[in-house]
């Protein structure tokens, strides 16, 4: 898992956003100890789509 605070995470988003889409855990701290991850989920399409009209 990858961990960065969420102050690093703004300037690095796109960054972390490439380590996840390779399938990596990325975990995003605040100050006070909360913590949130992302995993990518494999898509069953080879070109997903993210919004449908």
């Amino acid at each position: 898992m990858y961990q960065v605070s969420l102050k690093e995470a703004e300037t690095r988003l796109a960054e972390l956003i490439e380590t996840a889409a390779r399938g990596e855990e990325v975990a995003i701290a605040r100050s006070h100890g909360t913590l949130f991850t992302h995993c990518t989920a494999k898509s069953s399409s080879s070109n997903p789509q993210i919004w449908q009209h």
